[in-house]
């Protein structure tokens, strides 16, 4: 009986070691971000880097949170995706830390009112370099690293279908991030399955200050982002090239 329980314990050792998942998501540390982290780390097992900026509190209570809660590996990565230096850093710290990162979720983004009549020359660069430049290196550096394989998510916006906006950076670059996931897909195939969702608004309540993955459950709009997140993570998906709209939540 002991023998028995001693190998299926070696079994399930080994299987965790193979089996291993790590992602890096960007703007991690709160909201969206930090509700995917939590989803993959508590129902799916993934080790995670959590990339932020400004939200250091945020982003250690999220580190307390996987590690002490799911018993998972959480490391944490401060920087400005507007400095470019710093997109390659973050992919070779993922992988000096967690050699078998296999997912790379470009989550991190601005959202500020202005229409094309107010655009600045900042803010269009701004947005750009967030929603454009950032997940574009990143991804090429991950593919870099990836040779085994990966699964790469861009997170977008439902209101890409739309020409009128009163936030014409943020959309206008969020349509050209569309257009890099199928181009960047068609590219890195069949190795790298690249993918984008544009989850609708979600509202404030559901995604403000998540602490657990019974949170992530209760909130009906999140779970429905959260379930394509899942479908394109799974191993055996081979979709790739894909623009998938995730829809609000029911009314009761």
């Amino acid at each position: 009986m002991a023998h028995a329980a001693v190998a299926w314990w070696l079994c399930r050792y080994l299987w965790n070691v193979v089996h291993k998942r790590g992602v890096i998501i960007t703007g991690a540390a709160r909201r969206v971000g930090r509700a995917v982290a939590i989803f993959l780390a508590a129902q799916h097992g993934y080790d995670v880097i959590v990339h932020y900026n400004r939200s250091h509190s945020e982003a250690l209570d999220l580190q307390r949170i996987i590690q002490e809660d799911y018993g998972k590996r959480c490391l944490l990565f401060r920087s400005d995706l507007c400095d470019f230096a710093t997109l390659g850093r973050l992919v070779a710290y993922a992988f000096a830390e967690l050699p078998y990162c296999d997912t790379l979720i470009n989550n991190a983004s601005v959202f500020r009112k202005s229409t094309l009549g107010q655009l600045s020359e900042g803010e269009l660069e701004e947005n750009y370099k967030i929603h454009i430049k950032a997940p574009a290196f990143l991804t090429q550096h991950f593919a870099r690293m990836c040779a085994a394989g990966g699964k790469v998510i861009n997170v977008i916006d439902t209101n890409i279908t739309r020409t009128q906006t009163r936030y014409f950076a943020y959309l206008l670059s969020k349509k050209a991030l569309a257009d890099f996931t199928i181009m960047a897909a068609a590219e890195f195939a069949p190795n790298l399955q690249i993918n984008a969702i544009c989850p609708p608004e979600i509202p404030d309540h559901e995604i403000d200050n998540v602490k657990s993955l019974e949170d992530v459950n209760a909130a009906p709009c999140l779970k429905n982002f959260l379930d394509a997140v899942a479908t394109l993570v799974d191993c055996n998906n081979t979709l790739s090239g894909e623009i998938i709209h995730t829809s609000p939540a029911a009314p009761p």
